[in-house]
């Protein structure tokens, strides 16, 4: 996949997205490998404009992974 398509970043802690996600009163999978947290986000109230991003946060090999695409 092109990277100026999406930005992937291997981080060694858990990614502040999850905890946004719970402090609005959803769910976060954080256990196991590769349970997949899939999030849209809403960047504007432009209609459009397609300037939204969707996140794939996932766990494999005890990193975490974070995957941010336009949409």
């Amino acid at each position: 996949m092109s990277t100026d398509l999406c930005k992937q970043t291997p981080i060694n802690e858990e990614p502040s997205i999850l905890r946004y996600v719970e402090g609005l009163g959803h769910a976060a999978f954080r256990t196991g490998e590769w349970n997949l947290n899939l999030i849209g986000e809403r960047r504007g109230l432009q209609p459009d404009a397609f300037d939204d991003r969707i996140h794939a946060v996932y766990k494999a090999g005890g990193s975490w992974w974070w995957w941010t695409f336009p949409a």
